[in-house]
């Protein structure tokens, strides 16, 4: 498997939008299943609970009456309960009253009566509950259910979440695949100019502008560079042209009349003096023991910022090489003072006496005479402005770098998109708590009982005052109404959440599109509304985490500035400050916002009672790629902080040490 460095851009847009797609979208889907799942559980606990209760209601009278028939008549009713596989009806003694059997199911060993009970096994649900008649306890009853309910959603919910996730990630695969050109194109396009420039030395060529955001201006800035350079390359190239030409001339003519001669000795001199390379002849006597003559041109001094009057003075020269690069040198003069070579030529940083740095190419070649003289010829020419070039060129292909890690900065959709999710689950369980409510509704047992009123054929006050059935028909209907009137004032609740919850969605989206219209625009914002969008937008985050939200806002300034860089910041902060939280050992998740101003700047302070930060970390906390977090990918405070000072502002960083929280100020200017 290649390394991540060496995947091409285009690939690790799309593995970075995959990967973080398929992760909130497992991280929602598991979420939502083990709440149904938890739910689905206590939801039967319930019905189960409200029918021994039904149950139990129903078989006072035969209990009050020792009527084991009537009891047995009452249990057959759990045939409509799909999910009950036994029951169990005891009197006051503990004795088994009366029983039920679900048809086809294994025959159930009946326990030994106890008070209210629930109890899950791997197979079934338990319930034993009291009944009463007024405040006397008569008898209790049992109930067993089959677990086939839960087991069934777990299938359903499996076969719903593997749906979910492929069809999401091969949408955001069609559609990051598209999108991801807009970056990966034009950074590609540079990165090959980048590579053709430094393969051949071509320094025409040219970047082809394609946007004009970030990326286009620094094509324009590439390509700018690369005109700086191709014209000092020029003025090089036709300096050295020049200087051969004019040296062959001149010693051509060294050649002719000896009158000519002091003529051609002044004119080697200018151009020795004047050319615009360093040159420097030294020779030295029979037994290179002392210097017989030396000769520094004026070049050589202006380019080492030595006077005239101290040409002679060799031991400037040695002390002016960077300490850097004196031991390399030094093994290239042992070899040419050894005689195993005859020249060599480096690239190294002379300190001038002024305290300045200048880059030279440095050439030196030595040559012996048959007396055993020794003549040694050196060269420099300042390469400052090439080495000034070449690191604008590295800083250039950097800052291409950090541009295509700018897409990361989609993490404001992503918080969206959380909390969307998280609104949507709301709005799913609502739904399902309706649905069951409304078939467990016990509406048709008025039915039921209008019928049995029926067939008393005018014999009504006779039914209710001596028939057994009859006299628990005015408490049944005093608990059917009562029961009636919680069903509806639940159902009402659960409406009023679900159009809660809508409005929530339309509004997060909402906002999500007023900031994803706005790019590189200053406008006049309202601090504290920004503030309060980018809580918003971390809701759902929050309330899931159990982190809450204190707001301390001093001032609420108009200021104006770019409010989407703004936006990221703040949400980029929020959701560390909520990871801090979450990893520290304290049940007081707190996050403190705080507007101030400060002179002629407004700080937003963003204060978490979380994990802190230790001393060490302090200096590194903004720096790129740094982050403490196992998931993290260090670019956030990073981009942050240069953010912020695109904006003319800082960001800095405050924290007493190990869970003693931090603080992090964001400083904008109060115009």
């Amino acid at each position: 498997m290649p390394s991540l460095r060496t995947i091409p851009i285009r690939r690790k847009l799309m593995m970075i939008i995959l990967v973080s797609s398929g992760i909130a979208l497992l991280l929602a889907c598991t979420a939502f299943v083990t709440y149904e799942q938890v739910n689905t559980r206590q939801g039967m606990t319930r019905d189960l609970s409200v029918t021994a209760r039904m149950i139990g209601l129903n078989s006072t009278a035969a209990l009050a009456f020792d009527d084991p028939g009537v009891a047995r008549q009452t249990l057959e009713a759990l045939n409509a309960h799909p999910h009950v596989i036994s029951a169990c009806i005891y009197d006051a003694d503990g004795a088994i009253f009366a029983t039920y059997q679900r048809y086809g199911s294994n025959r159930t060993e009946w326990p030994p009566a106890q008070y209210a009970t629930e109890e899950f096994t791997s197979e079934s649900l338990k319930i034993f509950q009291d009944i009463h008649l007024g405040s006397d306890r008569v008898g209790t009853i049992f109930l067993q259910a089959d677990l086939r309910q839960i087991r069934e959603r777990w299938v359903r919910y499996g076969i719903i979440v593997a749906a979910v996730m492929v069809v999401s990630i091969l949408l955001t695969f069609v559609i990051a695949s598209r999108l991801q050109r807009l970056i990966s194109g034009p950074i590609s396009h540079l990165d090959q100019i980048v590579g053709r420039v430094a393969l051949n030395n071509d320094f025409s060529l040219r970047a082809v502008k394609q946007s004009e955001d970030e990326i286009g201006r620094l094509t324009d800035s590439f390509n700018a560079m690369m005109s700086r350079i191709e014209a000092q390359n020029a003025e090089l190239l036709a300096a050295r042209v020049d200087l051969e030409r004019k040296v062959e001339e001149r010693t051509a003519d060294l050649l002719s009349a000896k009158e000519e001669a002091e003529e051609e000795r002044s004119t080697l001199q200018f151009i020795f003096d004047n050319v615009p390379v360093g040159i420097s002849l030294i020779t030295w006597d029979g037994q290179r023991k002392s210097v017989a003559s030396r000769f520094i041109n004026k070049t050589h001094l202006e380019i080492c910022g030595i006077s005239p009057d101290q040409r002679n003075e060799s031991h400037l020269f040695k002390s002016m090489t960077h300490p850097d690069d004196r031991p390399r040198q030094a093994r290239l003069q042992e070899k040419l003072d050894a005689g195993e070579i005859d020249h060599y030529s480096l690239e190294k940083r002379y300190l001038k006496p002024d305290g300045g740095i200048v880059w030279v190419h440095f050439y030196t070649h030595r040559r012996y005479y048959l007396d055993g003289s020794a003549q040694n010829l050196t060269t420099i020419i300042d390469i400052t402005d090439r080495k000034k070039a070449i690191e604008e060129l590295d800083l250039t292909h950097q800052r291409l770098l950090n541009a295509s890690r700018q897409a990361g900065m989609a993490e404001v959709a992503t918080s969206v998109l959380h909390n969307v999710g998280n609104v949507l689950n709301s709005v799913n369980i609502t739904t399902t708590l309706l649905t069951d409510r409304l078939q467990r509704s016990r509406c048709g047992s008025l039915v039921k009982l209008s019928e049995l009123i029926d067939q008393q054929n005018g014999n009504l006050a006779h039914f209710l005052t001596e028939d057994s059935r009859g006299k628990v028909v005015p408490s049944y209907l005093k608990d059917l109404s009562h029961h009636l009137r919680e069903e509806r004032t639940v159902m009402l609740e659960e409406v009023r959440s679900l159009r809660k919850n809508i409005d929530h969605i339309k509004e997060i989206v909402a906002m999500q599109q007023s900031y994803a219209t706005v790019s590189a625009v200053k406008e006049e914002i309202n601090l504290v509304e920004l503030v309060e969008d980018a809580l918003r937008m971390n809701d759902g985050a929050f309330a899931r985490h159990g982190v809450n939200v204190a707001r301390d806002y001093r001032i609420q300034p108009l200021i104006t500035t770019e409010k989407h860089k703004v936006l990221q910041i703040l949400i980029n902060l929020l959701r560390n400050a909520k990871y801090a939280c979450d990893e520290a050992d304290t049940d007081n998740k707190t996050i403190t916002i705080r507007l101030a101003s400060a002179g002629d700047m407004v700080e937003v302070l963003v204060i978490d009672t979380g994990i802190g930060i230790v001393p060490e970390n302090m200096d590194r906390i903004f720096s790129h790629g740094f982050t403490t977090r196992e998931n993290g990918h260090g670019f956030g405070l990073h981009s942050g902080a240069l953010a912020a000072r695109e904006l003319g502002g800082t960001l800095k960083a405050f924290s007493r040490g190990q869970n003693q929280g931090a603080t992090f100020t964001l400083s904008l200017p109060a115009e």
